[in-house]
């Protein structure tokens, strides 16, 4: 590992394999927190939250802390963990030291540190990323690094956790399509309503292997996604299609082009949400009736909210079409440079019209604006 590339592509590759057996089975999260450890020079890495959608809660996902430690942290120390205001206090989408939640200087004066931190190999290094930040879901992942080897393994630890930051956050997403996806696929018909997640699997050259009942409704409807007579997968959006081709060329090459996600508008559905993942044909754990011989993609497409009358609400405040669409992306959980990546315009321009949003809103922070928009 070097200070530019903390995560070489067969350690990165080995760690989204399993962060993605975790997206399509939350089971796994722990086997993710395991490997990002051991490919990060074995520190302590935790991830702790809730996901109420999905119903799961990470009280504390540990590895490397003796099983005594993390007992002993549960029962005693959760409420007096020193970093904890500091880190809760993160944006969304954060990479925060461990200094930045709290100083060295005055953690060393607490109880927290003498009891806990010090006999734990004194790791008082490290830091983490506020993954997601809101009423409904909440989930940070952290690591701690001993003192003697801060100068060797901090800097590679903060750098990965930036890198792989928007790939985890896609992850928990398609923890929330999948537990959709089976809850609606265990439902009559007449009972599924039209809240269900499209769902296809496509191969390098776009040739579609699999899609859901949402999936195929879709595609025998006007809509954002269609197939040609070669059974070839594609949108009726240029902005989508583009990020298809970008998505099939980077399966072709292998690269850290792992996932992707745009928000779009389509002419019947409204705002759409489109998300993209790469499946290895390594992981035995998908809820498809499918075998894949090679590394696919895996597509979904969604509404944004419950229904397309959010849209409408939102344009009623005054809202642009990309000023509904970019609130829906930064609310979604990216970042203010994913959303400029994936939109081809300046972070400047991104985050203007988020601010712009926010003014015709009445709010004044991303979780209000969360709120306001579970309220419309």
């Amino acid at each position: 590992m070097t200070p530019d590339e903390p995560l070489n592509i067969a350690q990165f590759s080995q760690v989204t394999d399993v962060l993605f057996q975790a997206a399509l089975d939350s089971s796994k999260w722990q086997d993710f927190i395991a490997v990002l450890s051991r490919h990060t020079g074995d520190i302590k890495t935790h991830m702790f939250g809730f996901d109420r959608q999905t119903h799961q809660t990470f009280n504390l996902i540990g590895h490397g802390y003796s099983d005594e430690a993390i007992d002993v942290y549960r029962r005693h120390y959760y409420k007096k963990n020193a970093w904890a205001p500091g880190f809760a206090n993160a944006m969304e989408g954060a990479v925060v030291h461990s200094q930045q939640m709290m100083s060295l200087e005055l953690l060393e004066q607490t109880d927290f540190y003498h009891e806990w931190v010090k006999p734990q190999e004194d790791v008082c290094a490290g830091g983490g990323v506020m993954l997601f930040k809101g009423g409904n879901r909440t989930i940070m992942l952290g690591g701690n690094i001993r003192r003697k080897d801060a100068d060797a393994l901090e800097s590679n630890w903060l750098h990965s956790l930036a890198i792989l930051r928007p790939h985890i956050r896609q992850a928990f997403e398609f923890n929330r399509i999948i537990a959709e996806h089976e809850l609606s696929s265990s439902l009559p018909i007449n009972l599924r309503g039209d809240k269900s997640v499209a769902l296809y699997v496509v191969d390098e050259k776009s040739h579609l292997s699999y899609s859901n009942a949402a999936g195929e409704k879709m595609l025998d409807t006007s809509g954002p996604a269609q197939w040609t007579l070669g059974r070839r997968f594609r949108f009726n959006l240029l902005e989508l299609n583009a990020l298809l081709t970008r998505a099939t060329k980077s399966l072709l090459r292998n690269d850290r082009e792992i996932s992707h996600f745009l928000a779009a508008t389509d002419q019947f559905l409204g705002p759409i949400e489109v998300r993209i993942l790469r499946i290895s044909p390594d992981n035995p754990l998908l809820p498809f009736p499918i075998t894949l011989d090679r590394p696919h993609l895996l597509i979904s497409i969604a509404k944004v909210g419950s229904n397309s009358q959010q849209y409408d609400r939102l344009a009623q405040f005054g809202l642009t079409k990309a000023e509904v669409e970019i609130v829906g992306a930064f609310c979604s959980g990216k970042t203010l440079r994913e959303i400029s990546q994936d939109r081809d315009v300046s972070i400047f321009t991104a985050r203007n019209q988020i601010k712009s949003a926010m003014q015709k809103l009445g709010v004044s922070s991303q979780i209000e604006l969360i709120k306001k928009l579970e309220q419309l």
